[in-house]
């Protein structure tokens, strides 16, 4: 690998230093530019400045040199790295090439992220239009709650609700505390209480639930599986 300089200018003898070291050793010395350069690029600005300024015999300023160090090489933005503008991408912008890689891969990963998250929500919104897609939206405690409200308004017991699905209330209970309550199970009780089942799903006044891009915000969660997967 080519070693790198730092450029730098004499004052007093006006020309270019070049020097592996950012820090100045003497006050004569002023640093063009922050950035390293290969011998090969430094004899180019210097040839520059001959031909601009010293064959007039006269001393640029250092921003006439920085000007010049620019109008010849590419500055990446992101690492500093010099390279000759004809050697430049138009493509690259203000990256050089290696950093202009690491950009294209990481929007690449970035689209197809994004590509597997739609692909995500239209699947989801799918199962949303299923009737288990309807009961996963509601929080099963909410259907606990108004399935209970109904059978005490009908004068009713879970217990005969219990008899009625043949189970005992004991899985009368542990019905409403897995993390899904079937089609089948939700339409049975229904049945025996004579209720649509939209009632059972109605959300009580004050409560929501948190939804992102159209699907309820817990089934983005990793561990969530529609029925049937």
């Amino acid at each position: 690998m080519a070693k790198l300089f730092y450029i730098k200018w004499d004052v007093e003898e006006g020309g270019l230093i070049l020097d592996q070291q950012k820090r100045r050793v003497s006050q004569k010395e002023l640093i063009v530019v922050p950035y390293k350069v290969t011998k090969k690029q430094a004899e180019r600005l210097k040839e520059r400045i001959t031909d601009r300024f010293l064959y007039k015999k006269r001393n640029p300023f250092l921003n006439e040199i920085e000007h010049e160090f620019h109008r010849l090489f590419h500055v990446c933005k992101q690492c500093g790295y010099v390279t000759d503008k004809v050697d430049v991408n138009k493509a690259w912008g203000k990256l050089c090439k290696s950093c202009f890689r690491v950009y294209q891969a990481e929007k690449l990963k970035e689209y197809q992220a994004n590509k597997d998250y739609r692909k995500k929500i239209r699947r989801l919104k799918e199962y949303l239009k299923t009737e288990q897609g309807k009961i996963d939206a509601v929080p099963l405690s909410v259907i606990e709650s108004n399935v209970r409200m109904e059978v005490i308004r009908q004068g009713k017991t879970m217990r005969e609700l219990a008899r009625h699905l043949n189970i005992s209330e004991t899985k009368m209970s542990l019905l409403f505390s897995a993390k899904k309550l079937s089609v089948d199970d939700l339409r049975a009780i229904c049945e025996y209480l004579m209720t649509p089942m939209e009632r059972m799903l109605r959300l009580p006044r004050g409560v929501s639930v948190k939804r992102q891009d159209g699907v309820p915000k817990d089934w983005l969660e990793d561990d969530f599986r529609v029925k049937n997967e």
